[in-house]
C-alpha cells in the first residue's frame, strides 16, 4: 500500500504515517457503504498555529465477505514554517460500521462520524491527530459518489416590467442559477458596497435556481454601479463566487405612463380638450383614430377621403370652436372637415390663381382662423405656399404677406406653432431662412434669422411671450433671450408658462429649467423617444415613438402618454 502523509513538527517536515494493509470489517456488517465517497476535513493545533484542509475519496470493497477500504487525500497544512501539501494514499484500519456509525485510522489519525439516511448517503464526524506534534484535530464529513469539482454558477438581473435598466424606487430582482455533478445545498447573490446585502436558497438537487427580491426599493444613495457576486455550495461543501458585473442604477426617475400600440402608421396627433380625446391621423387607413385618455382605448374612428395617395407629412387642427376637426388632403388638394357634433363631412378646395397644382401638408388653427400649408407649382417652379381658410364663406385664398422670398413664396419644408391661447402662428420657413410671427391684430412680423437646422419642430408659451426653436429661446419680437441646451440637441416642447422644456434623451425626457438650462429631473422613458407633444391641459407628453416603419420622428406606430410631475 502507498502512504498517507501527515503533519509533525512545527517545522512541517512531512514524515510517512504507516502502511500496510487494512483492516477488514467483518461479515456480519450489512450496513451497505461500498463504493466511493468524497469526504473533507478542517484539522488545526490546540493554539491555531497548524490548520490543514484536505479533501480526498474513500473507496470500500467487500471482498470474500469482508469490507477494507482505502483511502486517498490531496491538500496542504500551514504553519509557522509555511505551507507544506499533505496528499496521500493509505489504508482505513480498525474498521466498526455500525446501523449509524463508522470508526476507522487513516494516516495515523483516528476517525468517527455518524451516518446519515439509510442506506445512508453521507456522515459527518470528529478526526484527531493526537501521535503528531503538535497534536491536531477538527472535523470532517463525506457524501456518497465521486465529486468532480465545485459547482457552477450564472445569473440575471430581472429589471422592472418592460424595461431594460434599474432607476432609484425600483426592485431589485436576479435569478441565480446554478448546476453541481453531485448535489447542490445553497444559491446566492452578494451586492457589494454602498448596498451590501446578499441573500440565498436551499436547493438539494444537482441543478436548481433561485430568484431573490430585495424587500425594500433601491434608494438613490445606490446611484452608480455596485458590484454583484453570485455564489453556489455543493454539499461537499465547495462554494463558487462569480462576479456577474454590476447592477447599475441611473440617475432617472419613472412617471405614469400608458404605451399604445396602433394599427398602422399616423402622421399627426391632436389632442380634444372637450372629449378628452386624441386624435390620430392614420392617411394610409383612410381615417383618424380615436384615442380616450379615460382608459386608453380606442374608440369608432373617423373616415376620411381615401381616393387620394398616401403621403407622408399630411396634418390636422381643431377648429377655433373645436367642434370641427380640419384635415389637410394631400391630392386633391382640399381640406376636410370633419363635424365633431354632427358626424356630417364637408371639402373646402383650393383657388389659387396662376397656379399651375397645389399639393397640401398641413394645417394650423390660430388667430381665429386657419392657415393650409402645401406646395404650388407655376411656370415649372415649384414653392411652398401658405392659404388662409376663410369659415364664413369656406374658400381658401393664399396668404401673399408669409414668407422672406415675396409673393407668398415659401420653402418646402416650412414648420409651424401656435401659443398655447391660440392667439399667434409661429412660422419657420427654410431654405430662405426666414422665422414670423402672425398675429389678428399686427399681420406677419418682419423676418427673422432662425437657428441653422434643418428641423425646427418649434413651440410656444400660452401668450405667445417666448417660443423655443430647437435650442434657442425667443421672446415675443423674436429676439434670442437664452440658449439653454447645446446646439444638436433633439428638438424640445416648451410649457405653457415658459419655465420649463421637455427634451428627448437616450433614456427618456429631459426637463430643463428655463432660461437657465438646468436640468431638473430626467425621467425614464423605456421606449426611444423621437419627438414630443404636450397636452397641456391635461399636464401630460405624447411620446412619438418610430416602430420598424421607421425612425425619423415624422410618423408613429405606437404612441406612450406620459404624466407630468
Amino acid at each position: 500500500m502507498g502512504r498517507r502523509l501527515c503533519v509533525t513538527l512545527f517545522t512541517l517536515t512531512l514524515l510517512g504515517c504507516g502502511g500496510g494493509d487494512g483492516d477488514p470489517a467483518g461479515p456480519s456488517n450489512l450496513t451497505p457503504v461500498e463504493g466511493t465517497w468524497t469526504f473533507f476535513e478542517n484539522l488545526s493545533s490546540s493554539d491555531q498555529a497548524v490548520r490543514c484542509d484536505d479533501e480526498g475519496r474513500l473507496d470500500f470493497v467487500r471482498s470474500h465477505g469482508a469490507l477494507v477500504a482505502e483511502g486517498a487525500q490531496r491538500g496542504s497544512c500551514t504553519g509557522p514554517g509555511g505551507p507544506v501539501d499533505n496528499s496521500g494514499v493509505d489504508s482505513l484500519r480498525d474498521l466498526h460500521i455500525t446501523a449509524t456509525t463508522m470508526a476507522f485510522t487513516f494516516g495515523g489519525c483516528a476517525y468517527t462520524a455518524t451516518l446519515i439516511a439509510s442506506p445512508p448517503d453521507s456522515l459527518a464526524g470528529s478526526v484527531t491527530c493526537a501521535a503528531q506534534s503538535p497534536a491536531v484535530s477538527g472535523t470532517w464529513f463525506a457524501a456518497r459518489g465521486l465529486d468532480q469539482g465545485p459547482p457552477t454558477v450564472s445569473g440575471t438581473q430581472v429589471p422592472p416590467t418592460g424595461d431594460t435598466l434599474f432607476v432609484p424606487k425600483d426592485t431589485f430582482r436576479v435569478t441565480v442559477a446554478a448546476e453541481d455533478d453531485r448535489k447542490l445545498l445553497w444559491v446566492g447573490y452578494r451586492l457589494g458596497p454602498p448596498a451590501s446585502m446578499q441573500d440565498s436558497v436551499r436547493v438539494v438537487a444537482v441543478s436548481g435556481q433561485g430568484t431573490f427580491e430585495l424587500p425594500v426599493a433601491i434608494p438613490t444613495a445606490w446611484l452608480g454601479d455596485t458590484p454583484l457576486t453570485l455564489f453556489a455550495r455543493d454539499a461537499f461543501d465547495r462554494v463558487t463566487e462569480q462576479p456577474a458585473g454590476v447592477l447599475r442604477v441611473h440617475d432617472l426617475v419613472r412617471r405614469p405612463l400608458h404605451i399604445v400600440t396602433l394599427g398602422t402608421r399616423a402622421s399627426d396627433i391632436e389632442y380634444d380638450a372637450k372629449r378628452d380625446l386624441i386624435y390620430l391621423l392614420e392617411q394610409e387607413a383612410g381615417q383618424v383614430a380615436t384615442l380616450r385618455l379615460s382608459d386608453f382605448t380606442f374608440g369608432t374612428a373617423l373616415p376620411i377621403m381615401t381616393d387620394y395617395p398616401a403621403t407622408i407629412g399630411v396634418g390636422m387642427d381643431l377648429s377655433p370652436s373645436g367642434d370641427s376637426l380640419l384635415v389637410a388632403i394631400t391630392t386633391p388638394p382640399t381640406v376636410q372637415v370633419l363635424n365633431l357634433v354632427t358626424g356630417g363631412t364637408s371639402d373646402v378646395t383650393i383657388t389659387d390663381a396662376g397656379s399651375d397644382g397645389q399639393i397640401l401638408h398641413d394645417v394650423q388653427v390660430a388667430a381665429g382662423r386657419a392657415f393650409v400649408y402645401g406646395d404650388r407649382s407655376a411656370a415649372g417652379f415649384v414653392t411652398g405656399r401658405l392659404w388662409e381658410l376663410d369659415f364664413a364663406n369656406g374658400v381658401l385664398q393664399p396668404r401673399l404677406d408669409a414668407g422672406g422670398g415675396g409673393n407668398g413664396s415659401l420653402g418646402l419644408s416650412t414648420e409651424f406653432a401656435t401659443s398655447g391661447d391660440g392667439s399667434r402662428l409661429l412660422l419657420v420657413d427654410t431654405p430662405v431662412r426666414c422665422m414670423q410671427v402672425f398675429s389678428a391684430a399686427a399681420g406677419f412680423s418682419p423676418c427673422t434669422e432662425p437657428p441653422g437646422a434643418l428641423v425646427f419642430r418649434p413651440s410656444g408659451s400660452v401668450d405667445g411671450s417666448s417660443w423655443l426653436v430647437r435650442h434657442l429661446l425667443y421672446n415675443s419680437d423674436l429676439a434670442v433671450t437664452a440658449a439653454p441646451v447645446a446646439e444638436g440637441t433633439p428638438a424640445g416642447v416648451m410649457a405653457p408658462d415658459g419655465s420649463v422644456a421637455y427634451f428627448p434623451s437616450p433614456f427618456g425626457i429631459d426637463i430643463v429649467q428655463l432660461p437657465a438650462g438646468t436640468v431638473r429631473d430626467h425621467i425614464r422613458i423605456p421606449v426611444a423617444v423621437a419627438r414630443l407633444t404636450l397636452l397641456p391641459e391635461v399636464n401630460r407628453v405624447a411620446v412619438w415613438t418610430d416602430g420598424p416603419l421607421g425612425g425619423d420622428g415624422f410618423g408613429l406606430d405606437q404612441i406612450t402618454i406620459v404624466d407630468l410631475p
